[in-house]
């Protein structure tokens, strides 16, 4: 058993977070993935892409629980474009598990290799969350949030509940879009998709999943 000291330190350490999107195994083999069911993808690349810096083809990164992740590249060169550092996995540096995304999916990472954090952008941004780039990570673990529009479970909000930080061991996947993601799956409580005179979203619900020891298990709806 850890003393109090011994707690505190653990609770001071920064966690790696990244977020993730969930897609069906049709819009992962649109990305050119290979996939016989849901996959977790890198959230902001929705087909593949040239580095300006040394030509690398790129394409989005599954992320499955227990395995190392490793980055089509990586470097420390100015893009010329971007001008800024480019290649690598981005991940947040947190002290908790809700830290600075509002994604629903979020993976608990350990970076390996080679990491570099990310400057500053401008003064009211030094007390925000800093970003990493690393070589590669290791997945220990994928969360589950029920936290669609970024403010919480929606039936917690209009029952009254506390609604943020709603971390779910189980619940179902509902198809969803949006502009530059596309179709996607995010997690919802069971409550909310029951709820559906106010959110329609159980004609959307495709499956449910079960998160057991940070591993997410899907069955059919």
């Amino acid at each position: 058993m850890l003393t109090e000291q011994e707690t505190r330190s653990e609770l001071e350490k920064e966690i790696y977070i990244k977020e993730l999107r969930l897609v069906s195994p049709e819009r992962a083999q649109e990305l050119g993935l290979s996939a016989e069911g849901p996959v977790f993808i890198s959230p902001g690349i929705n087909e593949s892409k040239i580095c300006s810096v040394c030509g690398v083809e790129y394409t989005p990164l599954v992320y499955q629980k227990g395995y190392v992740i490793s980055s089509h590249h990586f470097h420390s060169e100015k893009d010329p474009i971007k001008n800024e550092e480019a290649g690598g996995i981005y991940h947040w540096g947190t002290k908790g598990l809700n830290g600075p995304t509002h994604s629903s999916w979020r993976a608990i990472l350990r970076p390996i290799g080679q990491s570099v954090r990310q400057p500053l952008l401008t003064e009211q941004t030094r007390n925000v969350h800093p970003i990493y780039r690393s070589e590669s990570v290791y997945v220990a673990q994928i969360l589950a949030f029920c936290n669609p529009d970024g403010h919480g479970c929606p039936y917690k909000r209009l029952t009254d509940k506390f609604p943020f930080g709603e971390q779910l061991s189980e619940g179902i996947a509902v198809l969803g879009s949006n502009d530059w993601q596309g179709e996607f799956l995010f997690p919802l409580c069971e409550d909310t998709v029951n709820y559906d005179r106010y959110f329609g979203w159980k004609s959307n619900a495709k499956m449910r999943f079960l998160i057991t020891e940070g591993e997410v298990l899907f069955s059919q709806f």
